[in-house]
């Protein structure tokens, strides 16, 4: 699914998702991008504040 569009269907800017699990703004739009990747504690909060699976944050891409 993806991070950008869970956080969208919550209603939540990137900077409302960053202050609730306590990283900056800037964190997670590099997580969006897919330029870094949270760390594991991260994505737990993620998970729990966005009400999904942690492998839901990630895009797999099929065949790679």
């Amino acid at each position: 699914m993806g991070l950008r569009k869970l956080r969208k269907e919550k209603g939540l800017t990137q900077g409302d998702l960053a202050k609730m699990i306590h990283v900056d703004q800037t964190a997670i739009s590099q997580w969006e991008r897919g330029v870094t990747q949270p760390r594991l504690k991260n994505s737990l909060q993620l998970a729990k504040v966005l009400h999904c699976k942690v492998e839901d944050i990630f895009i797999v891409k099929k065949g790679v």
